[in-house]
């Protein structure tokens, strides 16, 4: 079988008709690849200023009220504290007195010790919830994981606070409250308070307040802190 090859311009002149041209074929580029910038070098002590903005914030809760001229709110912690710290001193500066007089009514001095107890506690509790409440109002920004270790390592918990993580450095926090409370229940003042108003000291105070158990959760306490911020490597909030 004969195969003949037709050149179909030709035909189109003969049969006199314009053979209609073809247009070029765009010519294929090659794909463009993006050049994908490379991540920004981190320095060690980036975030400084954060740090020592939260660290100005444990000291001194709620201080961001005072410069945004709100005076009211920015000493309403200060207040509290001052007026629990007063509290617990007027107790101890009368203690003999008070259990005396207590003594008349047949009521053991265990009252003055509890008073104490719960100024401590409800100061701890005014001084996490007053800088959660100014965490919670500023912006989160980096800060390098050696430098919120290095900040952790020496109060637990601020790493997370210059991070913006409100709950991790609250309970931090809270945890370094409840270890003070610890110590200060194990301290030789303390002991000499309960023989002067003449309490004995709970069979479950003595066995929390055993050097080991301390040492442990100091030492936890300060692992997990410095562990979490050096970690941490979660967006910035």
């Amino acid at each position: 079988m004969e195969t003949h090859v037709y050149d179909l311009g030709d035909l189109d002149a003969r049969a006199g008709r314009t053979p209609v041209p073809r247009s070029p074929r765009p010519a294929v580029r090659p794909a463009q690849v993006q050049d994908i910038p490379a991540p920004a070098t981190r320095h060690p002590v980036e975030g400084l200023g954060r740090v020592l903005a939260s660290g100005a914030m444990l000291l001194f809760p709620r201080s961001g009220r005072l410069r945004a001229s709100e005076v009211a709110a920015g000493l309403l912690p200060s207040v509290w504290l001052a007026f629990l710290a007063a509290l617990a001193w007027a107790v101890w500066e009368t203690r003999e007195r008070l259990a005396a007089t207590l003594e008349l009514f047949g009521v053991s001095a265990a009252p003055i010790l509890w008073v104490w107890l719960t100024c401590g506690t409800l100061g701890a509790a005014v001084h996490v919830g007053s800088c959660v409440v100014e965490a919670r109002r500023r912006r989160g920004g980096y800060v390098s994981p050696a430098l919120a270790a290095l900040v952790s390592a020496i109060v637990p918990g601020w790493g997370a606070w210059a991070r913006g993580r409100i709950v991790r450095g609250a309970v931090l926090l809270a945890g370094l409250w409840a270890l003070a409370g610890l110590w200060f229940v194990a301290s030789a003042p303390f002991a000499r308070l309960l023989q002067e108003l003449r309490l004995d000291r709970p069979a479950a105070w003595e066995m929390l307040a055993a050097p080991a158990w301390r040492g442990a959760a100091a030492a936890a306490l300060w692992a997990v802190s410095v562990y979490d911020a050096f970690a941490d490597r979660g967006p910035e909030r």
